[in-house]
């Protein structure tokens, strides 16, 4: 099917004349007449124009004739799920680092007490 064919069906569809589908879509009458006895090829902005008055078209259909006319819409769904908040849960008694070793590459190591920041016991 040309794409002229596919013109005339949208045109059908819609209860337009040739002269009534050129001023819908804002084309020249003499553009659309053209396209439709097949003198012309239809320009991207008579494509895009098409596809702007008429958007349940679906693109692929009338310029290749693939598909169907009408545009198959997916529809997408947002949901919001509501998700737990997670309690932290830290111990009674916070833990204090005891002694901190460090180990070089050549076996060797260091081994040092943290000083006290515990300001009950100072004088």
């Amino acid at each position: 099917m040309a794409i002229a064919d596919r013109l005339k069906m949208i045109m059908r569809k819609a209860g337009h004349t040739n002269s009534s589908f050129a001023d819908y879509i804002e084309i020249q009458r003499s553009s659309v007449s053209h396209v439709l006895t097949g003198r012309n090829k239809p320009s991207i902005d008579f494509i895009e124009k098409i596809l702007r008055k008429f958007p349940e078209v679906d693109p692929v259909w009338l310029i290749t004739g693939e598909k169907q006319i009408e545009r198959v819409e997916t529809e997408v769904k947002q949901t919001r799920e509501v998700m737990p908040q997670k309690t932290i849960i830290s111990p009674a008694t916070p833990k204090r680092i005891t002694r901190i070793v460090v180990y070089y590459d050549d076996n060797s190591y260091v081994e040092t007490q943290p000083v006290s920041t515990d300001t009950s016991t100072a004088q």
